[in-house]
């Protein structure tokens, strides 16, 4: 039972998708704070089996800096996890979402979003992303072998009729907008390669990074002067032995912080250990 401004709520079930998205993009704005969410099911062909596949909902950040390919999913025991659930992750997952960037800038674009913001949408991956209204131990496997972030948003009705939302904040991963002073990275995106850690910064900090004449990060006890690499990625040495942060995030034993810090023409990044255990 749930109580929302004064009213009580209890559990119930959505009868279908259309009535889950629906319901998500009434209360998108409280489920997903600095973000925009559109309904699409635009189509994209996956590079293995050339097949066709489309998608539900894009979520993307008021910056521009992040966005997901969203499936919609109402639970349905374990055999339709492990057999639909998981042949839609799998086709999405190997699709080329381009396209439906293209689209989602048109329709920023009608927002009021000038055309440099989105122009990011261009520079940055998509991620994706599970939606579903219970838990289990199937949907967050097949949501882990695909690389879809999952959210889980359990339906609730009052004794009117009226339908909500709430989220199960133990079983989901909802994104978080960057915010200074400290700009958070999750570990699960930094790619490990030949003792060197290489992070995508959000785009507002490579522009401004881009434009200065002088970078600094201070990491592993030693500050060392560096520049993006072509891909505009920061790329860090990890330092041997266990205590050191580079090799906490190359293991994936905590996510990367990053206090900015400018001065005259000079961008200092100091890093922050932050805990991912949750």
């Amino acid at each position: 039972m749930y109580y929302i401004e004064g009213e009580e709520y209890l559990p119930t079930k959505l009868r279908t998708e259309d009535d889950f998205e629906s319901l998500i993009e009434m209360n998108a704005s409280d489920i997903f704070p600095g973000f925009y969410l559109f309904s699409t099911k635009k189509r994209a062909k996956t590079s293995i089996t050339q097949e066709w596949t489309h998608c539900d909902l894009c979520l993307i950040s008021k910056t521009c800096e992040q966005w997901f390919v969203i499936e919609v999913e109402l639970q349905k025991g374990d055999g339709y996890s492990k057999t639909h659930i998981r042949n839609q992750l799998a086709k999405q997952s190997d699709a080329d979402w381009s396209g439906l960037a293209e689209d989602m800038k048109k329709k920023l674009n009608q927002l009021g979003v000038g055309t440099k913001i989105t122009a990011r949408l261009d520079k940055i991956d998509w991620g994706f992303m599970l939606i579903i209204d219970e838990f289990s131990e199937s949907v967050k496997r097949v949501s882990y072998d695909y690389g879809f972030d999952l959210v889980v948003l359990k339906a609730i009705m009052n004794n009117k009729g009226g339908y909500g939302l709430i989220l199960d904040k133990n079983n989901s991963a909802v994104p978080q907008i960057n915010s200074e002073p400290v700009i958070k990275v999750s570990s699960k995106t930094i790619r490990t390669l030949a003792g060197y850690l290489y992070v995508n910064l959000p785009q507002q900090l490579v522009e401004r990074l881009s434009n200065c004449s002088r970078s600094m990060i201070d990491i592993d006890g030693k500050m060392q002067e560096f520049e993006l690499n072509h891909l505009k990625q920061l790329e860090i040495q990890i330092t041997p032995g266990p205590e050191y942060s580079t090799g906490k995030l190359a293991y994936k034993k905590i996510d990367a912080g990053f206090h900015v810090e400018e001065e005259m023409d000079r961008i200092t990044l100091r890093f922050e250990e932050i805990d991912n255990w949750n």
